[in-house]
């Protein structure tokens, strides 16, 4: 019975690093930027996932507390120019976002 539970619990835990990544899954931080205030942090990552799919770059914004929200997602790069307009407005890889406003960029 202990072997069957072990065996299960094993089984999700492969499924869900298969589908959600984990340690070593291709995810490499690159760049922490602040605007000139100190209200916003944005993190950089390049993610790598192999033959899963193309590589990108995301930035998330850090939030309140531990939240996080994906601000910034570009297929097909490996770096970011990061160039803070004012405050609130940052442009990231030639893409202007006001941040105050909630803009994104996702992409293609």
């Amino acid at each position: 019975m202990i072997s069957f539970l072990l065996l299960a619990v094993l089984t999700f835990h492969t499924l869900m690093m298969l589908t959600f990544g984990g340690v070593g899954d291709g995810t490499k931080h690159i760049l922490t930027t602040h605007s000139p205030d100190g209200e916003y942090t944005i993190d950089f990552f390049v993610i790598n996932p192999g033959a899963m799919g193309s590589f990108r770059v995301e930035g998330e914004l850090n939030g309140p507390l531990w939240f996080k929200k994906l601000i910034y997602f570009e297929r097909r790069v490996v770096n970011v120019d990061v160039q803070w307009l004012d405050n609130n407005t940052v442009k990231l890889n030639n893409h202007k976002l006001d941040l105050k406003n909630d803009e994104t960029y996702l992409g293609d």
